[in-house]
């Protein structure tokens, strides 16, 4: 059955952001992938990411690389984007500046998009941003937004956090400023729904959710035991589980009062079920989120499969939230 009919639903990808966790995030994008045989792009109509979500959101839709190809490749690409071991260590880690080097970043950045535009996104995407001056979120579309350079708005998603304020657009005109949105609001579902919502009325939508913020199976419990990311992750899990929890019983609201009609909506959340060493460097990192990937990946099998033919056969399925 082609991934792309005129009589189907509406197909929206939602990419929370995670830092070096985006490989998680790509994993299932690759299993994903493997089992419908398309690529994202060919498969989905639409995505929301922010922070790292709106970086890998944007180079599946720009490029015509697979996700099972990008694993490796993001790998080296966020590595090579951090600050050097001594800023890092100057910085706490993140914890007083951002854990990114500006200037690796956008050379990253760079090599992907080049000066191409939101119009050059082979799906529509929204990005949405923390416009640190006027204290609200300013969402990009790509269907709106037509000229707008792509490095820009993946710059200023990519921000580590608005506590460090604003960055300034580079090749845009007119010139624009933001910062990521991802410490207060790393969901974008919500916002995908209010986006799309013209579509998602016309159509029907199957929303395929994926969450990369570490977050303890039990709520007692802390992401990490010690290292940097202590002082932010071993905070932010009650605001996580509170924000998780608010969205879930919105889009079964939705789902059962068919307010928005939403035929199926699969979220896939990174839960850790033992706490981490912060102190590990970033290969043994990547090999742990990984690793929560394949054992997500078995945990919600059916449940996978279950949504790729809720949208094939474009029917409604309710398919329950589980960590």
């Amino acid at each position: 059955m082609d991934g792309k009919v005129s009589n189907r639903s509406f197909r929206v990808l939602s990419l929370d952001g995670g830092a070096f966790a985006g490989v998680f995030t790509v994993r299932l994008l690759a299993e994903i992938e493997r089992r419908t045989g398309k690529r994202t792009p060919d498969f989905f109509d639409a995505f929301s990411g922010i922070s790292a979500g709106a970086f890998l959101g944007a180079i599946m839709a720009h490029g015509d690389i697979t996700a099972k190809d990008l694993i490796d490749e993001i790998i080296f690409t966020i590595k090579n984007m951090r600050s050097s071991p001594r800023e890092r260590f100057r910085t706490l880690w993140g914890a007083l500046a951002p854990a990114l080097s500006h200037e690796r970043k956008w050379d990253g950045l760079y090599r992907y998009f080049a000066d191409s535009k939101l119009k050059d996104l082979k799906i529509h995407g929204v990005f949405p941003l923390w416009d640190f001056e006027n204290k609200k979120i300013r969402i990009f579309d790509s269907k709106k937004d037509l000229d707008v350079a792509i490095c820009d708005v993946i710059f200023l998603s990519t921000n580590a956090n608005a506590l460090y304020g604003s960055v300034d657009s580079k090749l845009s005109d007119p010139k624009f400023s933001g910062s990521d949105l991802a410490l207060f609001v790393n969901d974008p579902r919500l916002l995908a729904l209010f986006s799309f919502q013209n579509q998602i009325k016309e159509q029907g939508a199957h929303i395929l959710s994926i969450g990369s913020s570490l977050t303890p199976a039990d709520p007692k419990e802390i992401s990490f035991k010690k290292g940097p990311l202590r002082w932010m992750s071993n905070v932010l899990p009650e605001i996580r589980q509170a924000q998780e929890a608010f969205v879930n019983q919105s889009i079964d609201l939705m789902f059962s009062q068919e307010f928005l009609p939403i035929k199926s909506h699969l979220r896939l959340n990174m839960v850790s079920h033992q706490a981490v060493d912060g102190f590990a460097g970033d290969d043994e990192l990547n090999i742990y989120f990984l690793e929560l990937a394949e054992q997500l990946i078995e945990r919600r099998s059916h449940e996978i499969d279950c949504f790729i033919e809720s949208c094939l056969s474009n029917t409604k399925l309710h398919i329950p939230v589980i960590l």
